[in-house]
């Protein structure tokens, strides 16, 4: 059994190496060079650190690899929020947020944003009570991470912006990946016994990441921007939201404090 466990980890590792190779390639050439540079950083940082370096540390120092690896992982899981970013700024570029989106709108953002935070710290705090701090920090900034980019993508259809190829698949991707990521912090809180069976869960979900990353940016495919002519209807549509989110909290307030 530890022999097929072994060769799985091997395949894993070769094939992240593969595909973050092919990534970088395709992210430097063409249409596709400079656009995604906090892509391309995220990405660098994973080959170059936690697979070249780590596996160099594990082979050569055995016994420092545990701290290693999780001095390493707590970079990553804050370089995550470089995607994050990408994300943003590919689908609102130049400060669009900013300009077309309502004072309302990004109150109710920071609103959403701040409850994800405190709900995920105070997860942190509980779960580091009774199992290791690590795995509980990645969970609770993926549940941030994953709360800001269902945001952004939220605003994006209300605003009617059709992503293009690249940015739908590095979202919808990196959706996946914390999905799966979150999952199986779940079960492992409910029984960590079940962690043998669950432990190449999250591994095979960042192959399945990389693998949609790099079929989503082999070719530049960028976000088709919307005609001047439809600026006017989104912007009424925006106010009509606007007005709805106004009205439900009041009425929350009202149940809150009657």
């Amino acid at each position: 059994m530890s022999g097929v466990v072994h060769a799985l980890d091997d395949l894993i590792f070769a094939s992240c190496v593969v595909l973050e190779v092919c990534l970088l390639a395709r992210l430097s050439r063409g249409e596709s060079r400079g656009r995604y540079g906090f892509l391309l950083l995220y990405v660098l940082y994973v080959l170059l650190v936690m697979d070249v370096l780590l596996f160099a540390v594990r082979h050569v120092l055995p016994a420092v690899y545990p701290i290693s690896y999780w001095s390493f992982q707590l970079i990553s899981i804050l370089l995550r929020f470089c995607v994050v970013w990408e994300i943003y700024r590919q689908i609102f570029p130049g400060g669009a947020l900013r300009k077309n989106v309502s004072p309302r709108w990004l109150v109710t953002l920071c609103f959403w944003l701040g409850a994800a935070c405190v709900g995920a710290l105070s997860y942190l705090w509980n779960y580091s009570n009774t199992l290791s701090f690590y795995p509980a920090f990645e969970c609770s900034l993926s549940f941030v991470q994953a709360t800001i980019v269902l945001g952004v993508l939220l605003l994006a259809a209300q605003r009617g912006v059709r992503l293009g190829r690249n940015t739908w698949g590095v979202a919808i991707g990196f959706g996946i990946y914390l999905s799966v990521n979150l999952l199986n912090f779940a079960i492992l809180e409910m029984s960590p016994s079940l962690y043998p069976f669950f432990r190449s869960f999250v591994p095979l979900s960042f192959v399945t990441l990389l693998a949609i990353w790099t079929w989503a940016l082999w070719s530049y495919a960028p976000i088709p921007r919307p005609e001047a002519a439809d600026a006017g209807a989104d912007s009424e549509t925006l106010e009509w939201w606007a007005r709805r989110w106004t009205e439900t909290s009041r009425e929350a307030r009202k149940v809150v404090n009657p």
